[in-house]
């Protein structure tokens, strides 16, 4: 059974943290599998009333999260037919949509 206990954040740092996954995100480039060639991103507009938090309503909020009672088990996993390598399966991806942009 889960039990639910107040627990108070600082929804500053939660925003922030949102804002810089999202950030981080939007920028990717769009890859034409064929030419493997990227395009710019489109632009987004990030101003719009939609968009605005008002940081002096959101700093004294309080929110509830789920804290469990019981510790998680230690179940192993079947090993499955094809298992996934880094190297084979991984690594490949990484390689195509990143290392272009990122370098490595």
């Amino acid at each position: 059974m889960i039990s639910h206990k107040t627990i108070k954040i600082n929804l500053r740092i939660v925003l922030l943290i949102i804002t810089v996954l999202l950030a981080a995100c939007s920028n990717v480039p769009v890859v034409d599998v064929e030419t493997k060639t990227s395009q710019p991103p489109t632009e987004v507009q990030t101003n719009t009333p939609e968009n605005e938090v008002s940081i002096e309503n959101t700093a004294t909020k309080e929110i509830t999260l789920p804290t469990a009672t019981t510790q998680p088990t230690n179940t192993d996993v079947p090993p499955t037919e094809n298992q996934v390598s880094f190297s084979n399966d991984v690594f490949p991806i990484i390689e195509y949509r990143c290392l272009n942009c990122h370098g490595g």
